[in-house]
């Protein structure tokens, strides 16, 4: 063979190797122990199991949580709180959480062996499910209140994406993020950015009237009140959480909605629990205006301790559920 002909047959060789499909590489490798520690769990779908609420009445989609009743009075605005659910079982909203029942998230611990820890009421360490990671990546969970799960990993274990498979779930999906075991009260003054987005039930009365005669002796006429129609109102909200290191806290917003932005300022007390949980108490508020008053519920979960960073769920002034993300500032 002449060096012209092998440099021919090397390029053509070549230039077959280039037309041949890239191979794919699946993740492999995972197991069990990718799962370890403690995982905070929150349902990314809250707001929009908040509007299927709101359009199809209560009880056609759940976020496991126990809601609220949203404000009464003069307001015009329907109550999209979690629609029920199991308050004691599933991965959010649980009473088997290591916080006990918050809405639209929870915390456990998986032990590496797939056996998921939470606790009983008087905060005693016990089973309540178990898990099993795949080679590659893929997982299962089922808790033994009934609720089963399917599981991306991802992050080698530092996050986990979720979709509840039972028929009551209705296709929750979410994540579990690892955070350490335990978190101590802030000595120093810690700021977060949040925000979340979701929209408002609106329900306006349609009133009616008509007149009609007809074949026969009589006729008449009357008024009357249709069935009430429930329209929907989006909303977008960022805001400032600054924690003072001494139990209180203030909240600057900027919410969008009904084509302008209203800003709020609220304040009240926190308390940070050894659990990574953040709690906040409101102190009241004196504007006569919905968008002003402060959330019916606002709990935050921490990643960890140091960078502060974590997820929230929010219940706003008029009973809507969201969910978003904590970043520390």
């Amino acid at each position: 063979m002449t060096l012209t002909q092998k440099l021919s047959l090397s390029g053509g060789l070549l230039l077959c190797g280039l037309g041949l499909p890239l191979p794919s590489f699946a993740i492999s490798g995972c197991n069990n122990t990718y799962l370890i520690g403690a995982y905070n769990a929150q349902v990314s779908s809250a707001a929009l199991a908040s509007v299927v609420t709101a359009v199809n009445g209560p009880g056609s989609m759940s976020t496991s949580g126990s809601g609220s009743s949203g404000s009464t009075g003069g307001s015009s605005t329907a109550s999209v709180g979690s629609s029920g659910g199991a308050a004691t079982g599933g991965l959010v909203g649980a009473g088997t959480s290591l916080t006990g029942n918050i809405p639209a998230m929870g915390r456990f611990y998986f032990d590496g062996n797939g056996v998921i820890l939470g606790s009983d009421a008087s905060g005693n360490k016990m089973v309540v499910g178990g898990y099993s990671v795949n080679n590659d990546c893929t997982a299962s969970l089922k808790l033994n209140t009934g609720q089963t799960y399917n599981l991306i990993v991802a992050g080698q274990g530092q996050q986990a994406l979720f979709l509840e498979t039972d028929a009551a779930g209705n296709g929750a999906t979410g994540t579990l993020q690892r955070s350490v075991n335990y978190c101590f009260p802030p000595a120093n003054p810690q700021s977060f950015g949040f925000s979340y987005y979701g929209a408002n039930a609106v329900a306006a009365a349609a009133s009616g009237s008509g007149s009609g005669s007809g074949s026969g002796s009589g006729s008449g006429s009357g008024t009357g009140t249709a069935p009430a129609i429930t329209t929907l109102e989006a909303f977008s909200t960022i805001g400032s959480l600054y924690l003072n290191g001494n139990g209180g806290f203030t909240i600057t917003s900027y919410t969008f909605s009904d084509g302008a932005v209203q800003s709020a300022s609220n304040s009240g007390t926190y308390s940070v629990g050894a659990n990574c949980s953040i709690n906040l108490s409101f102190a009241a508020n004196t504007s006569s205006t919905s968008q002003a008053a402060p959330p019916l519920s606002f709990n935050a979960l921490l990643t960890d301790s140091g960078n502060a960073s974590g997820l929230i769920a929010v219940q706003n002034s008029q009973g809507t559920l969201v969910t978003g993300a904590a970043i520390a500032q």
